[in-house]
């Protein structure tokens, strides 16, 4: 099953909820939203870490680690707060070019740690990795993942699935215009130079 951005619209960064906001790399999407906001602070308020609480909730850090991506975007976040900024940024309408470019079965699977479902640890010892960089490695397309864990990745999404998409309403519900970006899309930002590329990996096709 093909994961290119070609061809097909990805089943997470492009969804019938909402419309696309603005397409780049994380990196660029994380400027973008951080302009964004930047239209609806007054500076030194108390309202600046209103603004940034949503992503810090969600990442599962405090609002000064938001506040530091966003002086230094250049800065990512590594391991499990890197995979939560992805879903975040997706779940508001960006569609984030790494989370597009990873294959199919390790998105979905992402996407359980992404919305708090499954720790890294607990994925790290479901799928029988000894450190949890591996299964980083994994995810991000930067290492080969057996058939036999590509399926246990892709069967336990599929046990989680409903609760995955109960996760993604309520955050829906919950934050709506709270976090929605307010300036226009420019596409044309997203196209500036070119960043290393992961690799795709195709899901395992289902029996029946």
């Amino acid at each position: 099953m093909n994961s290119s951005l070609k061809g097909r619209k990805d089943k997470y960064a492009m969804t019938k909820e909402r419309e696309e906001v603005f397409r780049g790399y994380l990196i660029e999407c994380l400027e973008h939203y951080r302009d964004a906001l930047a239209q609806k602070m007054v500076p030194g308020s108390k309202g600046s870490s209103v603004l940034k609480k949503p992503m810090a909730q969600f990442c599962g850090v405090g609002v000064a680690s938001v506040a530091r991506w966003f002086s230094k975007p250049e800065k990512l976040p590594v391991g499990e707060p890197l995979i939560k900024l992805m879903f975040f940024l997706d779940s508001i309408g960006y569609s984030v070019i790494e989370l597009g470019k990873m294959g199919e079965t390790q998105r979905n699977f992402a996407g359980l740690i992404g919305f708090g479902i499954l720790s890294s640890k607990r994925a790290t010892k479901l799928l029988d990795y000894k450190e949890t960089s591996t299964l980083y490695q994994v995810l991000h397309g930067h290492q080969g993942s057996s058939p036999a864990r590509d399926r246990k990745m892709w069967d336990f999404w599929k046990e989680k699935r409903k609760e995955l998409e109960e996760r993604k309403a309520s955050f829906r519900a919950l934050h709506g215009e709270q976090t929605q970006p307010t300036v226009q899309p420019d596409r044309a930002s997203a196209r500036r130079g070119s960043r290393p590329t992961t690799s795709q990996a195709s899901a395992p096709r289902e029996s029946g």
